[in-house]
């Protein structure tokens, strides 16, 4: 199998924003891999965690207490590219309701087409 460099980017985001964060990487990143476009994994509905520090600004909760939001995984692959990836980055970041998104980059391989 004949295998290529990409970048695994992926992000947790609230159910109640997943389309909304699709739609904008969508339109702002153009995510394409090979022959294929708009290309994303979701995860099935799972919990995210967080406790907003003394500095934080937060969308939802309070400073100090724990919240926990229903949330999905979102990954997307993307050839291994500097530019590109910094533009799904600004696209993740312009798009997703919290102050700073978990977001995850990996270098990967995947097969060619």
């Amino acid at each position: 199998m004949n295998l290529r460099p990409v970048y695994r980017v992926g992000v947790v985001v609230p159910c109640t924003h997943v389309q909304a964060l699709l739609d904008g990487v969508r339109g702002d990143a153009g995510l394409v891999l090979g022959d294929y476009a708009d290309w994303a994994w979701l995860s099935a509905v799972g919990e995210e965690q967080f406790r907003p520090g003394a500095g934080a600004t937060p969308v939802r909760g309070a400073r100090g207490v724990l919240e926990c939001v229903a949330s999905r995984r979102v990954e997307f692959c993307i050839e291994r590219d500097a530019v590109a990836l910094q533009r799904l980055l600004a696209a993740i970041a312009a798009h997703h309701p919290w102050q700073v998104p978990a977001i995850c980059v990996d270098e990967s391989l995947a097969p060619r087409g």
